[in-house]
């Protein structure tokens, strides 16, 4: 029987199987022929061998089962259905030899072949067709799930083929909401009756080149006063490129960005002018690279901005102030603003003090990035140390303020209590103060005050000190003694020292000294020391002057 004609109608009932292996054999359709009952592939055309990849003798030994991706209950409940009607038509995964899925389209009928029945189905691959759907689909769900607008636009052409308008064929739900129509209004509407100020911006100009050259058209920032049509200028960034004959085009309405761009341009602009006719010196610091500098370091130090740019800013620090320095940033903590002093490097090797005022404005890896300003203050700094000297060195002698001395004394002390040694004070008098006040006057007073202090520090070691205890009276501390007649020894020396004779403009003085001895006990506070130094002082002094007396020992 010829079964050319019709193959999906296939094989007529009583078909021999020898009619079935003529007819498929060197075919070009995909047919398979299966037991209807178990499923059984009992053949294939050439065109199916082809397909899938196997022989006849492998699809002979092969159950659908085998080659349909459903699982077993389903497969059997669509054989089932084909058996019951006259033709079934089914979409399913099929697997090829290789391994590769394919989706097909099957064609089932159910034919008698010698008495049993048996299925024939006929088989189209449909994967490029099922792909194709599936990205359009894919393409349309991201399109309509970009933020920002977008359209396809064909080219409306002249009769002379000039490109004079364009017409929407696709947008998205951006672009139909921001035109404030329907996907079904705005599809097919033409791009000049729905914007027409788009002609005299140039924008259409711009459309025409992209559909003629092919060369894609890139536009930040562009400032579009018509549209909307409220007197706003809106700002866009605009993406076109070709396809086919027009154009795959969205925008960006970046009025917002263009605005804080525009601030802060402005506010660079303001700080630029602040920091350019600022007397200070001001910086930008970036984890401690200097990023500007501004013009008032060339007045300040010497260097010229550009020196300085590029290098880390504790290059020009002087190294005794580097990790102070390091101290005073790391306690930084959130934009508190800090006030620093150290000492910086001018231009001609000379250091400088400086006062930077610093603010953290963006925090990045160690320190962030701060500005800074700073200027010099030498002669503050001059001056700080000046009160400083004066506070605590007496100006008239050169020896310790009292407030000074007994400060160093308490220090000096608790060293000497854990290394095991011992100070001790030597409580000092000038003796006959007064008489030389009167006889030469208050010049020679203070003459015999210097010369005094300049023989006490002459008979002193170079860990003891002395100082300016009141009036004519010197406390001298010796520290690391081992005894009463270490302290006795220096003492006896200073004696000897100060005697010596004293030349004045109007005559001379043979100074004396009185002195009271103590070292200090353990676990005995200073004030005590000094009290019992003292009084041994006055037991010298009321013994005639000019000697020096132990203290008594601290009663128990």
């Amino acid at each position: 029987m010829d079964l050319e004609p019709t193959a999906t109608s296939g094989v007529q009932d009583g078909t021999p199987p020898t009619d079935f292996e003529r007819f498929c054999r060197g075919h070009d359709a995909v047919m398979l022929l299966m037991d209807g009952d178990t499923g059984q592939l009992l053949d294939a055309s050439d065109g199916a061998l082809r397909f899938y990849g196997y022989t006849r003798p492998q699809i002979k030994s092969m159950s659908i089962r085998d080659i349909n991706q459903l699982s077993p209950e389903e497969v059997d409940l669509e054989r089932h259905k084909a058996q019951a009607q006259e033709r079934a038509y089914f979409i399913f995964p099929h697997r090829l030899a290789s391994g590769e899925i394919r989706t097909v389209e099957v064609h089932s009928s159910p034919v008698s072949v010698g008495g049993d029945p048996v299925l024939l189905s006929v088989i189209h691959d449909v994967s490029g067709r099922e792909n194709a759907e599936r990205a359009g689909a894919r393409l349309q769900a991201t399109n309509d799930s970009l933020l920002d607008p977008h359209v396809r636009l064909e080219a409306v052409r002249d009769e002379s083929g000039l490109i004079v308008d364009f017409v929407y064929v696709e947008a998205n739900d951006a672009a139909c909401i921001y035109n404030g129509l329907s996907s079904d209004e705005l599809v097919g509407a033409r791009l000049l009756d729905l914007l027409p100020g788009r002609d005299g911006t140039g924008l259409l100009d711009r459309y025409r080149s992209v559909v003629e050259t092919g060369e894609a058209l890139i536009l930040d920032d562009f400032c579009y006063e018509q549209e909307p049509v409220d007197g706003t200028v809106h700002v866009y960034d605009i993406r076109a490129v070709k396809v086919g004959d027009g154009l795959s085009y969205t925008w960006r309405d970046v009025g917002e960005r263009h605005a804080a761009a525009a601030a802060i341009m402005l506010s660079e602009e303001h700080f630029r002018l602040l920091a350019e006719n600022s007397s200070d010196a001001v910086l930008l610091i970036n984890d401690d690279v200097l990023e500007w500098v501004s013009p008032a370091i060339k007045q300040l130090l010497g260097w010229d901005p550009g020196e300085w740019v590029g290098r880390n800013a504790t290059d020009f620090v002087h190294p005794d102030d580097r990790e102070q320095r390091e101290v005073d940033l790391s306690l930084e903590s959130g934009d508190r603003k800090t006030c620093l002093r150290f000492r910086v490097r001018a231009k001609d090797g000379a250091y400088h003090w400086i006062e930077v005022h610093t603010s953290r404005y963006e925090r990045t890896l160690r320190h962030g990035r701060r500005v800074a300003s700073f200027r010099t203050i030498d002669a503050e700094v001059a001056a700080e140390e000046g009160l400083q000297r004066r506070a605590e060195i007496d100006e008239l002698t050169g020896l310790l303020s009292r407030s000074e001395v007994l400060e160093r004394l308490r220090v000096a002390t608790e060293a000497t209590r854990r290394s095991g040694s011992r100070c001790a004070v030597l409580f000092c008098d000038i003796d006959d103060m007064k008489d030389a006040n009167d006889t030469h006057g208050h010049s020679g007073g203070d003459t015999l005050l210097r010369t005094f202090a300049a023989r006490i520090g002459s008979c002193i070691r170079r860990d003891d000190f002395a100082g300016r205890f009141g009036g004519d009276e010197m406390l001298v501390v010796l520290t690391g003694v081992h005894g009463s007649q270490d302290a006795m020894d220096i003492a006896d020396k200073i004696q000897r020292c100060v005697a010596e004779r004293l030349d004045l403009a109007n005559g001379y003085i043979e100074p004396s000294v009185s002195i009271g001895v103590a070292v200090i006990e353990p676990d005995e506070g200073v004030e005590s020391a000094i009290r019992r130094a003292d009084t041994a002082m006055y037991e010298a002094k009321a013994a005639g002057g000019g000697r020096t007396v132990a203290a008594r020992a601290l009663l128990g």
